[in-house]
């Protein structure tokens, strides 16, 4: 009963004009069908139980960080926070819903009342909030853990990583916030 969002998979695909737009999602969904639903559910990725949890998950951290090292750090700081009961707190899932542009969310973001807001709402988005790389879902299925529980980006794309709200805070300051 919702879209399909997170589950047409990104890549380059051709198709005909006159296809369009029925034979590019059902290329679509048959690549994600070959590359992602073969993939296992780990130890590693519980809490997480189904697949749509995964993609789920997978669409924030593709929104949060670029690289395939950080997509896995970030998961690890995503499933220890859904672990430990906190919330998420992504500013991409806010984003998804204010579709502000900004990287940032404001306090007036965080207040929208939305499911989608994981600053107010514990636990996972109700859907997915983009279509998730391979990159992203594969960082979900095998996370690495580290004991960080937060996370930020600086304006040149640097990410830092705390395992304390101090360590956080600290963080902020180097990174210019």
């Amino acid at each position: 009963n919702r879209s399909l969002e997170g589950y047409l998979f990104p890549d380059t695909y051709r198709v005909w004009k006159e296809q369009l737009p029925e034979a590019l999602v059902r290329k679509q969904l048959q690549t994600f069908q070959r590359e992602v639903t073969a993939l296992p559910l780990t130890e590693k990725s519980a809490p997480l139980k189904s697949l749509d949890e995964v993609i789920r998950l997978a669409s924030i951290v593709e929104k949060e960080v670029p690289s395939d090292g950080d997509r896995r750090i970030v998961a690890g700081v995503f499933l220890t926070r859904l672990r430990e009961g906190m919330p998420l707190q992504s500013d991409a899932t806010v984003q998804y819903v204010t579709q502000s542009g900004r990287a940032r969310s404001t306090a007036a973001d965080l207040r929208n009342r939305s499911d989608f807001n994981t600053y107010r709402v514990k636990g996972l988005p109700p859907a997915p909030i983009g279509n998730p790389s391979l990159s992203a879902i594969r960082a979900v299925l095998d996370p690495d853990i580290r004991g960080y529980r937060y996370f930020l980006t600086d304006e040149a794309g640097k990410v830092y990583y705390a395992k304390t709200l101090q360590e956080h805070a600290q963080n902020r300051v180097k990174a210019g916030f």
